[in-house]
């Protein structure tokens, strides 16, 4: 992942906005017995060593699986009591005209559609 494009995408959350950090893991497809998140990145913040993560579902044809949101926040919390980082956000990827999020997702999940992506893809061309 460019260092960019993560600062970019960092910007587009809740949690991590303003914050400085540099991406230290990214794994794709990572899966346990509640399920798979497609992309976990781990930012490391430089002055202080402290790791937060972005668990990424990539929602292009799927529709919003009942209890996935929950799943992605288990995985995380497992994550957090092995040390690898000590906070996280969970984002949705998706098409900007998709059926795909057939409910609404919780006010907790930050929805960045593939167009506002695109547009960043673009401004760096």
């Amino acid at each position: 992942m460019s260092p960019s494009f993560a600062t970019w995408f960092v910007e587009q959350t809740h949690a991590f906005k303003g914050i400085r950090a540099r991406v230290i893991e990214v794994g794709v497809s990572r899966s346990d017995t509640t399920g798979e998140s497609d992309l976990v990145v781990v930012f490391e913040e430089p002055d202080s060593g402290g790791r937060f993560a972005l668990q990424i579902e990539d929602k292009i044809d799927a529709p919003l699986q009942p209890e996935q949101e929950a799943r992605y926040r288990l995985r995380a919390q497992a994550a957090i009591q092995k040390g690898q980082y000590s906070e996280f956000e969970v984002s949705f990827v998706r098409r900007r005209r998709t059926r795909s999020l057939t409910r609404r997702p919780p006010d907790s999940i930050r929805v960045c559609t593939m167009r506002i992506s695109a547009s960043f893809s673009n401004r760096k061309a």
